[in-house]
């Protein structure tokens, strides 16, 4: 009875140890970009994504135990920050952030905000030495 019991015991430990192990990491944040922009210096692009760009140019945030990576950029580890209506994932090594507006946030300001800026509701900024590339996009 006791071997058992013990045989049992056993069999759950490695269940849940291999579910830890083998966990899943867990999206925390999708959006698809609509417009780029690009900023050298003195001069600044913007460009309408089509839709395959949009597609390539996707921002993926994902959560693996208490890590946050931005998986659409080599799994850079992020630290998360959240103030009011707004959650910003900034990568650790300075290369860049996501910032999310919530939908709270989105209604708060409409009819305050240009329609053209309402079709938006993150930002993801990426800095490449004094240049940098700013994409606005949607929540998928």
């Amino acid at each position: 009875m006791k071997s058992s019991i013990r045989i049992l015991l056993l069999m759950l430990l490695v269940l849940f140890v291999s579910d830890a192990v083998y966990a899943q990491p867990e999206i925390v944040f999708s959006g698809r970009p609509s417009i780029k922009v690009q900023e050298y210096a003195s001069n600044a692009t913007t460009v309408q994504l089509s839709d395959d760009e949009s597609k390539r140019s996707q921002v993926l945030v994902v959560r693996d135990g208490e890590n946050y990576l931005w998986a659409s950029r080599d799994n850079k580890p992020l630290a998360k920050s959240v103030s009011g209506e707004y959650t910003t994932y900034y990568s650790l090594d300075g290369s860049g952030y996501i910032r999310i507006q919530s939908p709270e946030a989105t209604a708060k300001f409409k009819g305050i905000v240009s329609e053209s800026n309402q079709i938006f509701d993150y930002r993801e900024h990426l800095l490449q030495g004094l240049a940098s590339i700013t994409y606005y996009g949607k929540t998928r």
